[in-house]
This record gives structure tokens, sequence and C-alpha cells, in this order.
């Protein structure tokens, strides 16, 4: 039985990560689960709490793992009565304060892992550079996971503080064991940033992969909307991140005019980071709206069992909305990426707000869109981003065995170094 460590930030991450840590669970492996950032709510959690009913698994903050400072549980002292933005800057103190490679070095060796997991990103961070450096010192084998499912064919262009857009280095990245992709397509574009080709793996989705999509849907609850009737037509909404080169002058017009229409029930789900959302000014104006609500931490997956037709801006979500046999719109308007669904043709696309509502009714009337059933389509958007184009295969298993031979070649290596010695 081997111990193995992921290193944790946000719902994200859990989200596409959680089920190699089931997978791991299932083969009786040991599974700790540590939260970089001390505000997310472990308790709360639909993955991890039904994680929690496996024997081998633990989650916990990484302040938890061995505390700096004797008897002191810093979260707990700081959370009492101080906004969020001053506790992060609080903890960032702390961080550099207390938290120094020695610490992460007991760390490592009291846990012993065969191998640590992160999320996407490079190897700096008070917390997170510590942890990777002394993985490293100590031969344990870190593997980067995929924290999302990258939708974009083009190079995520996402804007900086000052307008300017930089083009990634990935060349220090070369000191992780593993980098994982779940598309070649991903992995091509990482290569030309730098990163070494000999430790790239595409291995498919994880979350979106059919024995765990099965599960994760019987975990989650189920919607009931404020004052939904029969007649109408149940439309969710998924904003993009606004800095992800989305309209949101136009994204509001659309809701404007999807709000006036009596045969929809809109549901708008914001996005879960903050450059997502709307502000309360603007939802307040829809507060006597009868077919119009507003949500934000409801599971997105809940939110697409609920409806009849998914408005999806390039998110990866919109796979579930197709693995859910979800009538899928596209508002390529509204954004100006080119995405894996107007690559495959895997969606309905829509180029006005007219044309999202003539979706809308075709769906209705349960008639064909002008341009052919995109349904067709979906296949290959599936064994691209789920398949990792390399046609149906476990693709949990697949994650798994990585994981462990990668963790097995390095002990043997080491247990070679010393028989040498």
């Amino acid at each position: 039985m081997s111990t193995f460590f992921f290193l944790l930030r946000h719902f994200n991450d859990i989200d596409h990560i959680a089920p190699v840590m089931w997978k791991l669970l299932q083969k009786k492996h040991k599974v700790l689960a540590v939260l970089e950032n001390p505000f997310y709510r472990i308790e709360t959690d639909v993955c991890l709490k039904y994680l929690k009913s496996f024997p081998g698994f633990r989650a916990c903050y990484y302040y938890q793992l061995k505390t700096p400072v004797p008897k002191i549980e810093i979260a707990d002292f700081l959370q009492k009565g101080i906004t969020e933005n001053i506790l992060l800057t609080v903890f960032k103190v702390f961080n550099r304060v207390f938290y120094h490679g020695s610490w992460a070095r007991k760390v490592m060796e009291d846990l012993k892992p065969e191998a640590c997991m992160f999320d996407y990103g490079g190897i700096d961070g008070a917390i997170r550079g510590k942890l990777f450096q002394a993985s490293k010192e100590m031969n344990i084998p870190v593997l980067c996971l995929p924290h999302g499912l990258n939708t974009l064919m083009d190079y995520e262009l996402k804007e900086s503080l000052n307008g300017t857009r930089k083009v990634p280095d990935f060349v220090r990245r070369n000191e992780f064991d593993a980098y994982i992709f779940q598309s070649v397509f991903h992995r091509d574009k990482s290569i030309n940033w730098g990163l070494n080709p000999d430790i790239c793996c595409v291995m498919g989705s994880a979350r979106f992969y059919p024995e765990w999509q099965e599960l994760y849907l019987s975990l989650m609850p189920d919607f009931k909307s404020k004052n939904y009737s029969t007649d109408k037509i149940k439309v969710v909404f998924m904003l993009q991140q606004w800095g992800y080169k989305a309209n949101k002058e136009e994204t509001l017009a659309l809701i404007d005019k999807l709000s006036t229409n009596e045969n929809i029930y809109l549901v708008v789900k914001e996005h879960t980071r903050k450059g997502g959302r709307l502000s309360g000014t603007y939802k307040a104006g829809f507060k006597h709206a009868r077919n119009v609500e507003f949500t934000m931490k409801f599971p997105s997956s809940a939110l697409i069992h609920w409806s009849d037709v998914v408005i999806n801006m390039g998110s990866s979500i919109g796979i579930d909305a197709i693995l859910q046999g979800k009538y899928l719109i596209n508002p390529v308007y509204l954004h100006g990426n080119r995405t894996i669904y107007e690559e495959t043709g895997a969606c309905a696309i829509a180029r006005n707000h007219e044309q999202v509502v003539e979706e809308i009714i075709n769906y209705q009337r349960n008639t064909t869109r002008p341009g052919g059933d995109y349904k067709g389509n979906t296949r290959e958007l599936i064994d691209m981003v789920v398949y990792g184009s390399k046609g149906s295969h476990n693709v949990l298993e697949s994650y798994c065995d990585l994981i462990v031979n990668k963790a097995v070649k390095v002990s043997d290596k080491i247990i070679a170094e010393a028989i040498n010695e």
C-alpha cells in the first residue's frame, strides 16, 4: 500500500483531480489531499466528502501538516471577524515567515509519500515551491495534473493588468517528473513553450471519463429553481471569465433579451472565480422577474441535469452538457476564442442574440437546426479531450498506472544506487 500526496488550491483543481484520487483509493492506496487555499471549505466539497468514506483518505490544510508555531492553529485564530482580503495578506506574511524549506522537508519526512501530485502550474510559490523543492531533494517523484480542461485551440490570451500579453515560458517546469495533458493539441502548445517532450503524457480527462461522470452526478444535489413552471424551457447560461476575451456588455444584453421571453426560464451560473461574476446592482434589476435567477455556488453538473438547454461560452462544462445529452449552444459572438466546440462542430453555433433564441425555439419544436444535427459531431470532441485522441480506453487506470510506475521506478533507482555504494 502506497501513500500519494496531492496539493490542491481551488474547486476546479479538486473537480478534475478527485477522480484520480478515487481510483487510487479503490486500489487500496492511501491518499492525502492538502489544500493550499486556507479559505476553501473542505467540509462542504461534494467530492472530498465522498472520498472521506474511504479509510485511506485524508484531507487537510497545509498548515495542519506540521504547525511551525507550537499550539497555534493559524487559520482558526485568524478566521474571526476579518475580511478575506486582509486574511490573505496575513497568510502571505505567515507563509514567508514561518513556512521555510525546513518545514517542507519535515512534512515530507513525516509523510513519506511515494509520489506528489500538483495541479497545473510552475514550481514556485510560498507553499507550493517549498513542498516541490523538498520532494525533489528527497527523490520523491513530482507529477503535474490538469486542474481544468482547456477548450481553447489558440493560445489562451488572457489580458494582464497593463493590457500586455506574454508567451509562457515552461522551461523551469521541466523539473517535474511527468506533466499530464488531456489532449494532444495542448501538449504541443506546451512543448512550443519549452516543455520537454519526454515528460509530457497525454492521458485524456479524468473529470469527464464516463465511469467517474456517472458517480459524480449521483453525488450532486437536485436543483430546485425558485419560480419555474412546467410550461417553460429550462435554460442554463454558463458565464465565462471576462478576462478570457469575453464580451461582457453583449453577454448582459443577451441575459436581458432572454429574460423578456415568456417561454424561457433562465438560470445564470456565475463563474466560480471572481473574474466571471455579476455585480449585485445588475442582479438586483431582476428582483421581481419571475423567470430569471442567478447562482454561483450550486454545482454546474446539477444545473445541467435540471436544464433542457445549456448556453456555454467555451468553458469545458459544455462537455458535461454533451455527456448528459443536453442541447448545447455556443454564442461565438460573445467571446473572441477558437474552441474545440467550433473546431469539431459539436454544438449549435449562434452568431447573434436572435440566433440564440432561435436555437432555443428549435429545441422546443424538436426541429433540426439550419446546419444539421450537431450531435453527430460530439464523438470527435469526446475522443479528442476525454480519451486524448487514443480511442476508447480506461482513462483513470492510465492515470493510476503512470503515478504508481513513476513511484516504483524512483524507488528501484534509489535501492540500486544504495547497493552500488
